[in-house]
């Protein structure tokens, strides 16, 4: 046994001497293995490297400076024998290795997570926050619509490919056409291409419609996320998206801002677009948000938070017309909308990663508003969508780079507002202010607390400036107009959360 105060570390082969100490080789090699604690800070910053692909990113997330990321990439290099990342265009690429870790060291850097979360709870006397907003989506959407799936026959040469799939047209199968679509996308360097927009709207319509097999929309999917999606096949996707919605759900009234919130459920961080939605519906614009957070335990979350805002959460067109029409304001839940899109949405948690689906709805403007306000998670998505909007002739769009779910400004940092004014390239460059010292509240991600800062029960001075910006965006977005201040958008905002409560009790449209 080792004499007391020795660790025996896992992993070494040498043994303990007879007389209770390490020998020699076993501390030279013990001395190569990271210490626990300082095991647990590079699982948490692996994480975030395999999230991110980016050092700065994942500095920026963990708080951190980016060399002492690069630091602990080092680290991490060295204790696994392995490079784990290259780099390349689009950022850090994760090698084989690397990728057969993700898995585990999600759940490893999640289940650190959980263990603190509980313990600040406790000590607080809080429930735990998923209890109050996140529950599972009030409608129960149908299993998937897919047709069963094809067993390969043998693999052809690509001579023989570029024959069958040059007599594969627009009457073809569907199966038929969707495996012209993998192999268009899929095959070697030179022979693969991006889609075009009439063959991804084709694609996007044929899995809407229940036609694919699981296997060929894994492969469809798994590739373009892969390789990242082009404005072509991002515009035929939205045109697909939106024939299937308005076929299924027929919604014929018009909105004045279309607000798209499809938040992931592993941000807990509070809706306060929610309020800067209603301040905009104060000043008399007609606003339709909708979304989802996933299909999980935490797919009705948005639901919750609109029916506590007292917004109406819709079911169906009906619904939807006469609340835009009596209340200036209303909430399509996605699975209302679509229950296949819904679905497909779903496929992420079978994957481990985003589809393209996920990124098309936020152009979805199920009522035909004059403008979409949205936001995208990274600048190179920013420009495919941009040009896509462009593509199927949405010439008026308000977007927010490097904000992932739903549109909300973060006023403690510069932003930048990516306009389309019809059809018009117009960037809107917002200095940072201030942000304001405020005391750490262990309620302040309650569904209580959100509520109280609109009904001024709760101060929270960072909270209500996040408001007043959102608003403020949304105000310039709305004005349709290539000339306009935010500045005097601001000002109309604080005004509008200055006299919220009596404008709500004198107009009643929330």
């Amino acid at each position: 046994m080792p004499a007391p105060g020795h660790r025996q570390f896992i992993g070494v082969s040498d043994r303990i001497d007879e007389d209770g100490t390490i020998n020699k080789s076993v501390e030279r090699d013990a001395g190569l293995l990271l210490d626990r604690l300082e095991s647990g800070r590079l699982i948490i910053a692996l994480d975030m490297l395999l999230e991110t692909a980016s050092v700065s990113k994942a500095a920026q997330n963990l708080g951190l400076q980016a060399s002492a990321v690069s630091r602990q990439l080092g680290q991490l290099r060295d204790a696994l024998g392995d490079p784990l990342f290259v780099r390349s265009g689009r950022g850090l690429v994760p090698t084989p290795f690397a990728e057969s870790l993700r898995p585990m060291i999600h759940a490893l850097s999640r289940g650190i997570d959980a263990v603190f979360d509980q313990k600040r709870l406790a000590r607080s006397g809080l429930a735990p926050f998923d209890t109050a907003w996140n529950v599972p989506a009030s409608l129960k959407a149908p299993d998937l619509s897919v047709r069963p799936a094809h067993l390969a026959d043998g693999e052809p040469s690509a001579d023989q490919l570029a024959a069958k799939y040059a007599h594969i047209g627009s009457n073809s199968p569907p199966h038929s056409r969707l495996q012209k679509y993998c192999a268009t996308i899929s095959r070697g360097a030179g022979h693969r291409r991006p889609l075009a927009v009439d063959e991804a709207a084709d694609m996007m319509a044929l899995i809407l419609d229940g036609e694919a097999d699981p296997i060929q929309i894994g492969t469809l999917f798994g590739i373009l996320q892969h390789r990242a999606i082009t404005a072509t096949e991002f515009a035929g996707f939205v045109q697909a998206i939106r024939a299937h919605v308005q076929a299924s759900f027929g919604l014929k009234t018009r909105a004045d801002i279309d607000w798209p919130c499809y938040t992931s459920p592993r941000v807990n961080s509070p809706p306060w677009y929610f309020h800067a939605a209603r301040l905009v519906a104060l000043d008399g614009h007609r606003v339709l948000l909708h979304g989802a957070s996933g299909t999980g335990e935490a797919g009705g979350r948005l639901e919750v938070v609109a029916k506590a805002a007292g917004i109406p959460v819709c079911l169906d067109a009906a619904e939807a017309a006469e609340a835009l029409d009596s209340r200036g304001i209303a909430f399509l839940p996605l699975v209302a909308l679509s229950p296949q899109i819904y679905r497909l949405i779903g496929l992420s948690g079978v994957m481990g990663m985003r589809n393209p689906v996920h990124d098309s709805i936020s152009l979805l403007n199920p009522a035909n508003a004059g403008v979409s306000f949205t936001g995208v998670s990274s600048r190179s998505l920013k420009e495919v969508q941009l040009d896509a909007a462009t593509l199927i002739d949405q010439n008026d769009i308000a977007l927010l780079a490097n904000v992932r779910g739903a549109a909300q400004v973060n006023p403690f940092r510069a932003t930048t507002i990516h306009r389309r004014v019809g059809g018009q390239a117009l960037d809107t460059f917002v200095k940072s202010v201030t942000e304001p010292r405020t005391e750490a509240v262990p309620y302040a991600t309650t569904l209580e607390f959100w509520q109280g800062v609109w009904s001024g029960a709760m101060a929270d001075p960072r909270a209500e400036q996040i408001i007043v910006a959102t608003a403020a965006v949304a105000l310039v977005a709305r004005s349709g107009s290539a000339s306009a201040s935010y500045k005097e958008a601001l000002e109309s905002a604080r005004g509008l959360w200055r006299d919220r409560l009596t404008l709500a009790a004198n107009r009643q449209p929330v």
